[in-house]
């Protein structure tokens, strides 16, 4: 009988063992195994090779689902499933290729959904954070949350609670993004006893946890190569302090704080509140809310959700309570369903009317993306922020960024689409809406209604 050991072909080094002890806790004590491990390693330290390896070698000891997050599924697929050297350690002396023969380990392998099927009923599979909707109903073991930094934290609000129920772990690997939710979950659970966090960097010898497995020379060569002091301090240094780089917004925003833009400035009752949307149908809806003070732009509220469905959103404004003047829509809000025959901006405007709720819907004229964003840009000095609640706003516009020609070295003139990108449209067109409001000339297209406030 051939006899295998899993992980295949693996050796942990040390702070790679202190994780697989930590969650395997003294055998026979379930309550010795910590469930829940936040790795903040620094590029090159076996964030993925650690992580995989321990859920393969859970997945033969404890049958059951087992899910590897990425930020999104080309990610997952190129950083490891297309990894022989990774992905060997779950297939062995193996050919994965003659899964279902005698003596294999595999019974199914699925390239398209990259899922994997074992002998024993484990089911292992890469996912991206991006399309959670695709694991809606399962019933995971175990979860792996990489590059936690660039994911979409709505996958852990959702994953969490069954986890909890089947008393299963997770892990959370990354390096830092600024201040987001990686930042946040870290403050939160570094000093608790119900976590594992381990912290490696490799850019300072003289502080703790230094690992020098990327020596000071090979980091002084990517200098002269051109790579950015503040990208080398967040991969290699893990600082929270480095700037976000190709992000639109986060100098703007950081600009606002120490301008202290961004305070207590509460919604006045007095004054009109109007909103900006983005619309999603099938996934999320972004909701901005500012007054008007003088020049000042006041945003004082923002709200976002998931595949709700128009009611959801007009039963959010009525519970908000805010005296509405104007509502801006996205020029596709005018865009007819054949079914209906009508615009979402018809259906929008009929429910304020039914709810009596107040305000006329305008329908923003379609402008270039990267003009909106520059318009946006220009205005910022503008907007003033009630932090207590827009914090999750300013959290997702700082991560907003340019897309990345790994090739190429170079940041391109397009945004990425990801979990940040319906709050920055939203906000884009809370920019627009300004312009519209000094530039009497723009032919928009405006639904009025009956409303008990008239301005």
């Amino acid at each position: 009988m051939n006899q295998i050991q899993i992980p295949y072909n693996f050796t942990p080094r040390d702070y790679q063992l202190d994780v697989f002890q930590a969650l395997d806790g003294i055998e026979g004590k379930e309550e010795t195994k910590c469930k829940r491990v936040f790795l903040m390693w620094h590029r090159r330290c076996g964030k993925d090779t650690m992580s995989a390896a321990y859920m393969f070698k859970e997945m033969f000891a404890n049958p059951g689902i087992y899910y590897y997050f990425f930020p999104n599924y080309s990610q997952g697929k190129k950083v490891l499933w297309e990894q022989r050297e990774i992905m060997s350690m779950l297939y062995g002396f193996h050919d994965y290729r003659n899964y279902g023969k005698p003596g294999s380990l595999i019974k199914t392998v699925n390239n398209q959904e990259l899922k994997i099927e074992l002998m024993n009923g484990s089911v292992f599979r890469i996912v991206g954070t991006d399309n959670i909707d695709t694991i809606v109903g399962t019933n995971p073991r175990g979860c792996v949350f990489s590059e936690y930094s660039l994911q979409d934290p709505k996958a852990w609000e959702y994953i969490s609670p069954i986890l909890a129920y089947n008393k299963g772990w997770a892990i959370f690997n990354g390096t830092p993004r600024g201040k987001n939710h990686f930042y946040h979950m870290y403050n939160n659970v570094k000093y608790s006893k119900n976590w594992h966090v381990s912290v490696m960097q490799t850019l300072y010898p003289e502080e703790e946890n230094y690992t020098g497995l990327i020596s000071n020379e090979m980091i002084d060569m990517e200098r002269e190569a051109g790579k950015d002091e503040d990208v080398i301090a967040q991969e290699y240094g893990c600082s929270f302090s480095a700037a976000a780089k190709g992000s639109y917004y986060n100098d703007l925003i950081e600009r606002a704080r120490k301008q202290e833009r961004v305070g207590e400035f509460p919604h006045e009752d007095s004054r009109w509140t109007e909103t900006a949307w983005d619309l999603g149908y099938d996934d999320s809806t972004a909701v901005w809310f500012f007054q008007r003070l003088g020049s000042k732009i006041i945003v004082t509220d923002y709200y976002e959700n998931h595949s709700q469905p128009l009611d959801h959103y007009i039963e959010m404004l009525q519970l908000k309570g805010y005296r509405y003047n104007t509502h801006h829509l996205p020029h596709d809000a005018g865009h007819t369903n054949y079914q209906t025959g009508k615009t979402t901006a018809d259906l929008f405007d009929e429910c304020l009317k039914s709810s009596r709720i107040g305000g006329r819907v305008n329908l923003l004229p379609r402008k270039n993306v990267q003009a909106g964003i520059d318009l946006t840009r220009h205005m910022f000095s503008r907007f003033w922020f009630n932090e207590g609640t827009t914090t999750k706003g300013l959290e997702l516009l700082s991560l907003y960024h340019k897309r990345y020609d790994e090739k190429r070295q170079v940041f391109l003139p397009q945004p990425v689409h990801d979990h940040s990108s319906h709050c920055a449209d939203a906000f884009r067109y809370l920019a627009m809406s300004d312009e519209e409001n000094i530039n009497e000339n723009i032919n928009i297209r405006v639904i009025t209604n009956d409303n008990p406030y008239t301005y």
